[in-house]
């Protein structure tokens, strides 16, 4: 297990402090097919992309390892690149941008955060106007100023004794699934905390997108 950080560059805008400056010499940058745009628009040059590259037709960024892809294929081209980054030992990804017009996309990479944890990793999601965290069996603490609006949602099925403390509208052993969305639109009142006791759900924490 390597300690350095797989930033994975997919479709979508990502968060502002995603830059050359945040890349560490023991990181690795991997784009997944028009994440190449995603990692050209902060001002990163990838180690490696990979996809099947039916969504960005051009140059290749120089000196990145190319992994070329079927198009007819099971895994999405950004699960192939975690893929990847687990196989070449690492266990902290961030996923840089993932959020986009196309829902259906957007969709799909908030299952790798759940496909990471599976995998024994820890995945987050960085995108402009918000960083989406996975968690399972587990609590985690946030720093926050008061007031930042922050969405806690079941996912995967029926989440168990879910706990909020630091909220404008806190939850005590509460149970979450996914056909009803109470934890949406949450406030905090300062640093927050977020506990699941069986299941698993997603801590959606807006950002200014600046």
């Amino acid at each position: 297990m390597l300690n350095g950080i797989c930033y994975l560059f997919v479709y979508g805008e990502t968060a502002s402090w995603i830059n050359a400056d945040a890349i560490k010499a023991d990181d690795l940058v991997i784009c997944a097919d028009s994440g190449i745009v995603t990692a050209q628009q902060a001002g990163v040059i990838p180690d490696i992309v990979i996809g099947d590259f039916d969504s960005y037709t051009g140059d290749m960024p120089k000196g990145a390892e190319v992994i070329r892809l079927s198009t007819r294929k099971d895994d999405t081209d950004s699960l192939a690149a975690l893929k990847e980054g687990l196989h070449r030992g690492y266990r902290q990804f961030v996923i840089a941008g993932g959020v986009s017009d196309n829902f259906a996309h957007t969709f799909a990479n908030v299952h790798l955060l759940a496909y990471a944890h599976q995998h024994g990793a820890e995945a987050v999601i960085y995108a402009r106007t918000s960083t989406i965290y996975y968690l399972e069996n587990e609590s985690k603490s946030f720093k926050a100023e008061a007031g930042t609006r922050f969405s806690v949602l079941a996912y995967g099925g029926v989440a168990e004794g879910v706990d909020i403390s630091g909220a404008a509208f806190p939850l005590d052993n509460a149970t979450l699934n996914g056909k009803y969305p109470i934890g949406l639109g949450n406030g905090s009142t300062g640093d927050f905390s977020v506990s699941v006791r069986k299941g698993g759900i997603l801590v959606i924490v807006d950002v200014d997108g600046q």
